[in-house]
């Protein structure tokens, strides 16, 4: 089929985000180059070694970002151009940014979310392109992908990951809204969603800044690396055994029930 679709993998470094109080450690020169180490070990590589696919990788960063920093940036281009914002990036914003500066120039658009301290498998963007069939609006999941816990891997399933991706019909006024448009874990109640079975396609790297982030998968025989994915794998930070992997998993499951318990308890309690 004809690649009448335009395909943009959509990074938001260290904006506000629209609707959250900013984050103050976002201009922060320390938290700047720890992130930037992480984006350079597993984001970067992954974008590079991405086969079979043409797209485009859009980084948004805050236009108060250091000098220094904007010159990291530059660095990356043309794999990446930066977009630098004032203030709040809101969906609909980075959607005008996007359409200001002719991202959305063929009849559909293809967006795709990546954090920029993870990574994707090789052939991921074109295992995204390959369910491409002119939809009018459909979310594209896989739901089967790992996280990096003190330099293990761990297996992992989870079916509202934040490494989606959305299909849509750019509209005859040139309007289109971007996978961001709704958080990646309310994705199943915002419209068609695509789900697709494959080896692990994306990896998430849980790290000490991870504001969101907890381990929920299950530890890997194999732990240390991963052919799906060319990036530079990190010496094991922790000889962990797989026991220990596995008493790590357990509790991690048993903090979030108690979590669940709690807040439902509350709700039970105020009703």
């Amino acid at each position: 089929m004809k690649k009448n679709f335009a395909h943009l993998v959509l990074t938001r470094f260290n904006t506000a985000v629209g609707g959250y109080a900013p984050f103050p450690k976002r201009l922060d020169a320390d938290w700047l180059r720890t992130r930037l180490a992480l984006f350079r070990r597993y984001c970067l590589p992954s974008m590079e070694t991405q086969r079979n696919a043409t797209f485009q990788w859009v980084i948004f960063c805050d236009t108060d970002s250091p000098l220094w920093f904007r010159k990291e940036m530059a660095s990356f281009e043309p794999l990446a151009r930066s977009i630098y914002v004032e203030g709040a990036l809101t969906d609909e914003r980075m959607a005008s940014l996007l359409a200001r500066d002719g991202f959305a120039s063929k009849p559909y658009l293809i967006t795709t979310r990546l954090d920029n301290d993870d990574a994707i498998a090789c052939d991921h963007l074109a295992a995204v392109q390959s369910e491409f069939a002119e939809q009018e609006r459909e979310f594209v999941t896989f739901p089967v992908g790992m996280q990096l816990y003190r330099g293990h891997l761990y297996n992992m399933v989870w079916s509202s990951n934040p490494f989606l991706s959305l299909i849509e019909k750019v509209g005859c006024d040139g309007h289109f809204s971007t996978v961001c448009c709704v958080s990646h874990t309310r994705v199943h109640s915002a419209g068609r969603v695509r789900s697709r079975i494959r080896p692990p396609a994306w990896l998430q790297v849980i790290h000490g800044d991870n504001l969101g982030n907890s381990l929920r998968g299950w530890p890997r025989i194999r732990s240390r690396s991963h052919p799906g994915f060319e990036i530079r794998w990190p010496e094991a930070e922790h000889s962990d055994s797989l026991a220990q992997r596995m008493l790590f998993t357990t509790a991690a499951y048993g903090t979030r029930a108690k979590r669940w318990l709690n807040r439902h308890t509350h709700v039970l309690a105020g009703a």
